[in-house]
């Protein structure tokens, strides 16, 4: 049974009266804790255990600048591709929307929501896997690939991963990243925008 399925069975039973809140919430943590224990070998390069302290390690080592900068960049990736856009995209022109995609803040934004510490959304690449498991899957494509950690999930666990994405600047560090992890995988994307 796959995990969202064993969560709504489970909250299916407190609202039944068959389980206690705390019991459900313990079982769910305990669920979600796995997966993100799978999420977290995927992504971590040894001998790191801390999530966001090594996928900022990672950034750092890419940009070659020091940990302070790569957290303020974490910390404010967001704010910084909300100034982009505003400052740099016409909407009716479709080059300055492709240019935005270029821009290295979206890799720190990818990076900090993968650290997982506002939300366990990127969790759904583990569920991901658990399907292509049952399925027999050997290789997939990830498209819309972003930072390539589900190619980091999926290469870990034996199945060929195809990246494809918009941004040359995205693909670059996958390319980077999965290399660093001597992992591989092929690649599909645009031309590369003129800057």
């Amino acid at each position: 049974m796959l995990l969202p399925d064993r969560l709504r069975q489970l909250w299916g039973d407190v609202e039944a009266g068959r389980l206690a809140w705390e019991a459900a919430q313990e079982e769910q943590e305990r669920l979600i804790g796995g997966y993100r224990a799978q999420w977290e070998h995927a992504l971590l390069e040894a001998p790191e255990t801390d999530l966001r302290a090594g996928l900022l390690r990672e950034m750092s080592a890419f940009a070659q600048g020091d940990l302070d900068e790569a957290e303020r960049r974490f910390s404010g990736a967001l704010r910084d591709l909300r100034h982009e856009w505003e400052r740099d995209v016409d909407p009716a022109r479709r080059e300055t929307i492709e240019r935005f995609y270029e821009s290295q803040s979206t890799i720190y934004e990818l990076m900090d929501w993968h650290s997982l510490h506002d939300d366990n959304g990127p969790l759904a690449y583990v569920l991901a896997l658990d399907i292509a498991r049952a399925h027999g899957v050997a290789s997939c494509l990830d498209f819309g690939s972003g930072v390539g950690s589900g190619a980091l999930l999926f290469g870990g666990a034996g199945i060929h991963t195809t990246l494809a994405d918009s941004s040359s600047t995205l693909l670059e560090f996958c390319r980077w990243r999965l290399a660093r992890r001597s992992l591989h995988a092929g690649f599909l994307g645009s031309v590369e925008v003129q800057r």
